[in-house]
């Protein structure tokens, strides 16, 4: 058997102008469900904190880009990301 197939990774950050709703909000949820399903991707969906009590949710998706970057030299905690994305462009 061939290697299987890599996805590739799209990070999703949801709507709400950093202020409202969340990544499980149903109108993104659905949303990025129906995505996934048309385009053959793994997403990874952003639950950033939200102003104005974290004023710079810039940061929280700063890092989770970073995290799955990391994953595309193995560094990665996710074992299932891995194995499973295409992450030859993440670092580009």
């Amino acid at each position: 058997m061939g290697c299987p197939l890599r996805l590739p990774v799209l990070v999703y950050f949801h709507g709400g102008g950093f202020i409202d709703h969340s990544a499980s909000s149903p109108i993104y949820h659905n949303h990025l469900n129906t995505l996934v399903a048309e385009a053959n991707v793994i997403a990874i969906s952003v639950n950033y904190r939200r102003a104005p009590e974290h004023p710079l949710p810039y940061d929280d998706s700063w890092t989770a880009l970073k995290w799955v970057a990391s994953h595309s030299a193995r560094n990665g905690l996710e074992e299932w990301l891995t194995s499973n994305a295409n992450l030859k462009k993440a670092t580009q």
